[in-house]
């Protein structure tokens, strides 16, 4: 009885995490390198939690929780003082605690290479990716764990794959925070890592095909692909068309003009009032969409698809891998991107743009507007990857710029550039 009730009024059950501490993986591991940790900032870091953790009281000397040995190693470091340990009476830490920490230099190399965020576990390919991105994701997870350990913070490691959680359409599926919370109550922090997960849609597909329930499967893939497209009619929807609304506005206008004349004729003189206000409404409104359409006809891009560009201001490497003439984004994405401050506001182009992940790995993906951006010099045109660019691009072309393919030119309506030294290639035989 005494156990339950101060198990029932355990301080750390009963109060909320006192805080969720990211560490970047861009800043605890070497960006240039493959799978390389920056242990001088990964220490600091982890001595820097340590003293955010420990109370007036807390003891000065590390208790240090890392009892393993690496190869070459001395003996000595794997002696345990348990005697002393025993007798302290706590770490004399608030454990109260997350630590989650990006990839950085690991998985992202494996994931790319064997596309395994495209889905398709049926593939040897991206089964193998799956697991070598699992392991280099995990095995830096462990590093940080140990470092956070040698600090005496009493850290455990956990995967979401391992703890069940999982995506749906590339959108968080199921989380179960169990381990995290039980962790959290016997004193103990838990250590997350951006990982590789399964998804539910995906796996179903897979699941399908083992068993050989080919029309399931089928099913499946329907679904998937019906799902892909009304994302993509929703981003079209979005950019929006600007020539069909102005045609579908000129119609109606006449529709509603003829109605008004037979109102008039037949002397319905209150419906003749209230169509000559859906006439006006429709005249501002045929108005603007035929302003948005000549936007879209006349305007002149700075940038073309494929070009390798940098952020002005976070200094990022890029490529160009979409347009539009204007902001496309919803209002509010537009307040918090603070498009108002820009000189030329939302009404100037706007690219998506693919992220070098060696610039930055937690950055895959940006929606930059024109003046933000300025040409890659020359020098800056080295090494490039990113898990998209074998999907958009063929390659690069002799200016060190990516060359796209004839669905993605065709998408934004944009001509072959032609890189000097380039005018002999054959556009029929590359786009096969």
């Amino acid at each position: 009885m005494a156990e339950a009730a101060k198990e029932q009024t355990n301080p750390i059950a009963s109060r909320p995490v006192r805080c969720i501490v990211k560490l970047g993986g861009a800043a605890i591991t070497n960006k240039g390198e493959l799978e390389s940790i920056d242990v001088e900032s990964l220490r600091s870091a982890c001595a820097q939690l340590r003293q955010a953790m420990s109370h007036a009281s807390a003891a000065e000397k590390v208790v240090g929780m890392d009892w393993s040995r690496r190869p070459g190693d001395p003996i000595d470091d794997a002696v345990v003082d348990a005697e002393g340990l025993s007798e302290m009476e706590g770490l004399g830490l608030d454990t109260n605690f997350i630590v989650v920490h990006g990839a950085g230099s690991f998985g992202h190399f494996q994931a790319s290479r064997s596309r395994v965020h495209k889905g398709g576990l049926h593939s040897t390919l991206v089964k193998a990716g799956f697991v070598a991105t699992r392991i280099s994701v995990t095995s830096l997870n462990q590093e940080i764990v140990r470092a956070l350990a040698r600090e005496g913070i009493p850290s455990v490691g956990m995967s979401p794959f391992s703890c069940g959680w999982s995506t749906k359409q590339r959108n968080l599926a199921s989380a179960n925070a169990s381990q995290i919370i039980e962790s959290l109550r016997v004193g103990l922090v838990p250590v997350l890592h951006g990982d590789a997960v399964l998804d539910e849609l995906l796996t179903r597909i897979q699941y399908a095909l083992n068993i050989e329930q080919f029309d399931v499967a089928k099913q499946l893939r329907e679904k998937l692909t019906e799902i892909e497209t009304e994302i993509i009619r929703q981003r079209e929807a979005k950019r929006g068309s600007s020539k069909t609304e102005a045609q579908d506005k000129a119609i109606n206008l006449l529709r509603v003009s003829a109605d008004l004349q037979k109102a008039v004729d037949s002397e319905n003189y209150a419906l003749a009032a209230s169509l000559r206000d859906e006439i006006a409404k429709l005249e501002a409104e045929s108005l603007a969409v035929s302003a948005k359409a000549l936007a879209y006809q006349n305007v002149k891009y700075v940038f073309r698809l494929g070009q390798k560009v940098r952020h002005k201001v976070h200094g990022y490497r890029a490529v160009i891998c979409g347009m539009d003439p204007v902001c496309c984004e919803s209002k509010s994405w537009m307040e918090t991107a603070n498009v108002e401050n820009l000189s030329k506001g939302p009404n100037q182009p706007f690219y998506q743009v693919l992220v070098d992940v060696y610039a930055d790995p937690e950055l895959l993906v940006a929606y930059v507007a024109e003046e933000n951006l300025a040409e890659a010099e020359v020098s800056e045109k080295g090494r490039f990857d990113h898990p998209y660019i074998e999907f958009l691009f063929f390659g690069e072309d002799t200016a060190g710029d990516f060359i796209p393919i004839k669905q993605l030119r065709e998408k934004y309506d944009q001509p072959r550039y032609e890189a000097s030294g380039d005018e002999d290639d054959d556009d029929d035989s590359t786009d096969s």
